[in-house]
């Protein structure tokens, strides 16, 4: 099968004093190992307004073409691709894994990770993302999507598919470390965010009981509303004072909780309400922690040795995640999109210093902004 005829271009960022510029790009070959491309709608994240414009210690290889996964149709493959079709529905995972050391990691596109094998595996072989309208990307980050079973015979557009990332992100603590099973309790908080309110919406389709914690008891509220009343999801206004907060939580846990995932976010020193969840916390518990605060002061060690929580940090996800998700949403258990009642905000490429403010602006739960290159 011959791939459609198509000129290649896409954001450049030259510098990080300037917004990356639209031009015409080469076009991205496979070579063994690789699949190009045809990119239909790019997820963009939360802090890539701080990420592109080089703050927050970020040192991206420039130039190069910024991006954060996508979902995308097969262009051109290679004689070891097995499964995988020309024209075939992919989400390309941005979580790129060194394929001789699975700890050297990278977000293609997006961020280089923590070691220097990272930057050099970004600099010298994974430096472009998804904001072009062909993209070169790893085999094995590229998971084939059957509409017709994903969504019981009424296909999910491009667009739509793309806001699966930050449920898969939030999965990857829940399912992966946290091991939590259904039936279980779990304390969520903060719960407004665009990733921690995909984790309470992730963890309420696994079958776990879901207390959310917040300081805001409208959008607390409004995440009631949105996902019904259940008997199995709760929130919490946290209001500062650690004694009453700690007894708010006990009275909708008579029976304690057996994990908090905790999602606090940048830009703040301490971390958010693990103090007052460990009090709610049941023998062997685990704390899972996905935010980035600085610190973890508020920690009780002798607590957490007399009742053997189990405290972990987690980033992102493994592969079997991502299936494990489109098997939620093909079971009717996880909604996502506007179907869902999401609100999504599309732009073409010229347009993405738009959808970086509209970003910035609308980073919460279930506000979600994706670039479609190819419209």
């Amino acid at each position: 099968m011959t791939p459609p005829a198509i000129q290649n271009s896409g954001l450049l960022l030259s510098t990080f004093e300037e917004p990356p510029k639209l031009v015409a790009l080469p076009m991205p070959q496979a070579a063994a190992g690789t699949v190009v491309v045809t990119v239909l709608a790019t997820f963009v994240a939360p802090n890539a307004q701080d990420i592109y414009g080089g703050k927050k210690g970020c040192r991206l290889p420039l130039p190069m073409t910024p991006g954060y996964g996508c979902i995308g149709r097969i262009h051109e493959i290679r004689p070891d691709t097995t499964k995988l079709k020309v024209g075939d529905l992919v989400y390309v995972d941005p979580f790129l894994q060194g394929r001789d050391d699975a700890d050297v990691a990278i977000l293609l596109g997006h961020a280089e990770g923590m070691r220097p094998e990272g930057r050099a595996l970004m600099e010298k072989v994974w430096r472009n993302g998804a904001l072009q309208k062909l993209l070169a990307a790893p085999l094995e980050n590229c998971v084939h999507i059957d509409q017709d079973h994903l969504a019981g015979g009424t296909p999910y557009t491009p667009v739509e598919l793309m806001t699966l990332l930050p449920y898969v992100v939030a999965a990857g603590p829940l399912i992966e470390t946290a091991n939590l099973q259904p039936g279980e309790t779990v304390v969520i908080g903060p719960a407004s965010g665009m990733y921690s309110g995909a984790a309470v919406e992730v963890a309420l389709a696994l079958g776990a009981n879901v207390v959310a914690l917040g300081r805001s008891e409208e959008k607390l509220a409004k995440m009631r509303e949105t996902l019904g009343r259940s008997k199995r999801f709760q929130t919490v206004a946290m209001t500062g004072d650690i004694g009453a907060d700690i007894a708010a939580l006990q009275r909708v846990l008579p029976n304690g909780a057996d994990v908090h995932s905790n999602w606090s976010p940048s830009g703040i020193k301490e971390t958010l309400y693990v103090r007052t969840v460990s009090m709610a916390l049941n023998q062997n518990a685990r704390i899972v922690l996905s935010g980035q605060s600085e610190t973890l002061t508020s920690l009780h060690p002798g607590l957490m040795v007399l009742k053997n929580i189990l405290v972990t940090g987690k980033l992102m996800y493994s592969r079997s995640t991502v299936q494990g998700l489109m098997d939620l949403i093909s079971l009717g258990l996880l909604d996502i999109g506007e179907c869902a009642g999401a609100v999504v905000r599309t732009y073409g490429l010229e347009y993405f210093s738009d959808a970086l403010e509209t970003t910035e602006e609308h980073a919460t739960w279930r506000h979600f902004t994706v670039v479609t290159p190819n419209v």
